[in-house]
This record gives C-alpha cells, sequence and structure tokens, in this order.
C-alpha cells in the first residue's frame, strides 16, 4: 500500500528524511488508530471525522491512494450510518489503516538496515 519508490522520490534520496517520514506516519497513525476506535465505540461522529481527517492527510503525505479513498468514503458516509453500519465500515477502515501501519513499520525496518 506504501509506495516505496514515492517516499524516496519525496525524501529526495535523503535515507534520513526517508526514515523520519515513515516514523513520523507510524506514530501518529497508531496514536490515531486507538483514539479512532474509542470514538466509533462511543459512536462519537465529530471526534470520528477529525481523525478521519488526519488519516487523509497523512496518507496524501505517503501516497496511500486506497486508504485516502476509503477513509474519504467513510467521511462522506458518517452523517448517514447507522449504529451498526458505523461499526462495520468503521472497522474496515481501521483495518486497512493497521495494515498501512503494518507496511510503513516493515519498511521503517528494512531502510533502517542500509
Amino acid at each position: 500500500m506504501i509506495d516505496d519508490q514515492y517516499l524516496m522520490e519525496i525524501s529526495g534520496g535523503d535515507n534520513t528524511i526517508y526514515l523520519e517520514l515513515i516514523q513520523e506516519f507510524i506514530k501518529v497513525s497508531q496514536q490515531d488508530l486507538a483514539q479512532f476506535i474509542i470514538a466509533l465505540k462511543a459512536q462519537k461522529k465529530q471526534a470520528l471525522q477529525q481523525l478521519t481527517h488526519r488519516f487523509i492527510g497523512s496518507a496524501q503525505l505517503l501516497g496511500l491512494t486506497e486508504l485516502i479513498q476509503c477513509s474519504q468514503a467513510f467521511e462522506n458516509d458518517l452523517s448517514t450510518l447507522s449504529d451498526q453500519a458505523m461499526q462495520r465500515q468503521g472497522q474496515g477502515l481501521y483495518q486497512l489503516i493497521n495494515q498501512a501501519i503494518t507496511q510503513a513499520q516493515s519498511l521503517y525496518d528494512k531502510a533502517s538496515l542500509i
């Protein structure tokens, strides 16, 4: 999901910047993901909307097209979602974000060895 070549391009080939980009995404996304689950369980639509905006911003920085599309769809549907639909769609977004974090961690670990 994370385009390694894209990250290398925006970091100008500088491994330090490359690692900082990935590490920042991992840190912020893990914090936001924990808050996302709390807000999802409490059905706090405003908090979910704010966190979704942050996910979209992080995803845009790293070129995560699938995550951007899923986050935008979730945000667009947020006001109309029933509780069960919100839980189901929120869990799907949660899994997608978790996948991105896992892949980012793998890239970070790989890049750290260079």
